[in-house]
């Protein structure tokens, strides 16, 4: 599972096997970063109140919005970190 967010454009997009599922999420509230605090994957604040029942095997983030093309490429194992590394 992947899933891409605009914060401009206030826009989520959820990926299933590298593929687009269900339709593009409009008007999403903007998500504040706060650049100070770790990143947490698997929780919804850090608190352990609500922790990840399971497994993550793949974990990438971008600093900019990806297309449907990297998603599919990341899912397939053809982007490596060399080749994503922003310019």
């Amino acid at each position: 599972m992947a899933f891409s967010f605009d914060n401009e454009a206030h826009e989520v997009r959820f990926y299933v096997d590298g593929v687009p599922r269900g339709d593009v999420h409009r008007d999403v509230p903007t998500m504040r970063v706060n650049l100070t605090h770790p990143l947490v994957i698997g929780d919804d604040d850090g608190s352990g109140r609500w922790p990840w029942e399971g497994r993550l095997d793949d974990v990438r983030v971008w600093n900019r919005i990806v297309d449907d093309g990297e998603v599919k490429r990341a899912f397939e194992g053809a982007l490596s970190p060399e080749k994503n590394k922003s310019k």
